[in-house]
């Protein structure tokens, strides 16, 4: 199949393309990437094509979608980091116009201006996982827990919250510009609660997102009837508003973001007993599937990250988070065999607790990413640590897990 899928790549660009830089070389690096970090169980044979001439991405049925050429590498590696992806996507059938916006683009180096003794004019971006700030809001999204004996629910959209505040408070100290892409209890993305979307803006944004073919017709009719909240919440407004907060982050250009997420023991069913596991775990873009190139915007995102440096530097920030999160929680990082979701849709990285896995936010927020999924709060001993987070003591779980998040992100931009 490999040798097949380089036949026909060659065969396309056969003709039209000719200059080849150091393509043989070129081949080689990013056949090793693709395989190691973003190809799942080396199912993309058949879609990718990387050859001595370039790279280029076709659909199931091997119709021609996107090339780059090598000698316009530099060129593509700046705009995926800096053009928004409507504007190449709007072009993508147009190869003069697409030419115009890559060979427009100008080759300059960045977010390299980091000091090493302050953050000043540093950008981080921090999006605290989930927005549910009630028992009932928290029900819709399924995101809390309770643990008998005690009365308390867990709600982890009140922790990621809390979490990013003081881990914001922190940055702005060193001199920080710090997003956090939604900042009160309840409040979405849109800067909203799910309540005032679902009554005022629910029917306008489904009838939108059909008319940009987003959505079936079918999809449009359950959404716009009498729908749950819950329905209207896991079969439309999950992903629309995980796309508002990478919107948001996109638009920002920072040079760090962070996600914020508590995690669970998967097994542990409906959490109503306490978990004797507990381990911390770190995201990075990669491990896609076949089945999600079906659209120009994924196709896009595959293409960055195999060019440019966002995956090796995403890698890099995530690992120096996962130590620091190991020394202050006493809390083991995570191995593929720890969780089933772990061997089944995520790729190892070289570093420990630290895993390639294509989540909606890893995919699009564009730039160095760590997707942080720390503790399992159904372990007896967290949660009992995280209801009295609640109460901010100086030395509360979430202030440690806050320290140590900070403490990562210092260490990686080398900050005394």
């Amino acid at each position: 199949m490999r040798i097949f899928s380089i036949i026909l790549f060659t065969f396309l660009f056969t003709n039209k393309y000719s200059a080849q830089i150091n393509g043989d070389s070129l081949f080689y690096v990013y056949s090793k990437k693709l395989s190691k970090s973003l190809d799942k169980k080396n199912r993309l044979d058949s879609l990718v094509y990387i050859s001595s001439k370039g790279i280029g991405i076709v659909d199931t049925n091997k119709r021609q979608k996107l090339i780059v050429q090598w000698q316009d590498l530099d060129k593509w590696k700046i705009a995926l980091k800096t053009i928004s992806y409507d504007t190449i996507g709007t072009y993508i059938k147009d190869s003069v116009r697409l030419s115009a916006i890559i060979n427009s683009t100008p080759l300059i180096n960045v977010n390299q201006n980091l000091s090493k003794n302050t953050l000043e004019g540093v950008k981080i971006a921090i999006d605290p996982g989930h927005f549910a700030g009630n028992s009932r809001t928290a029900a819709i999204e399924e995101k809390y827990l309770t643990l008998p004996p005690y009365s308390d629910t867990l709600i982890e959209g009140e922790l990621t919250l809390l979490t990013a505040q003081l881990i914001k408070e922190k940055l702005e100290r060193f001199g920080a510009n710090v997003l956090l892409t939604r900042t009160k209890p309840d409040q979405t993305a849109f800067g909203i609660t799910f309540d005032e979307w679902y009554n005022k803006k629910r029917k306008t944004d489904v009838t939108n997102a059909f008319a940009n073919k987003e959505i079936t017709a079918e999809e449009k009719d359950l959404l716009l009837g009498t729908t749950s909240k819950k329905i209207a919440f896991r079969k439309f407004f999950l992903n629309y508003e995980l796309k508002e907060r990478a919107r948001k982050i996109n638009a920002f250009k920072p040079d760090l973001t962070l996600i914020i997420h508590y995690n669970v023991d998967e097994k542990n069913l409906n959490w109503r007993t306490p978990s004797e596991k507990n381990y911390n775990m770190f995201f990075v873009p990669g491990s896609f599937m076949p089945e999600e190139l079906d659209n120009i915007e994924t196709k896009l995102n595959l293409i960055r990250l195999l060019i440019t440096d966002d995956l090796d530097k995403s890698v890099a920030f995530s690992g120096s988070i996962a130590q620091k999160m190991e020394q202050k929680t006493k809390i083991p990082l995570a191995k593929d065999t720890d969780a089933e979701y772990l061997s089944k849709y995520c790729l190892e990285s070289n570093t420990a607790g630290v895993f390639h896995r294509n989540l909606t936010l890893t995919r699009l927020i564009q730039g160095t990413v760590c997707y942080g999924e720390t503790m399992y709060q159904d372990n007896a001993t967290e949660f009992k640590l995280l209801i009295e987070s609640k109460n901010r003591t100086p030395e509360s779980r979430v202030k440690q897990i806050a320290n140590a998040y900070v403490d990562g992100i210092l260490e990686y931009l080398q900050v005394k």
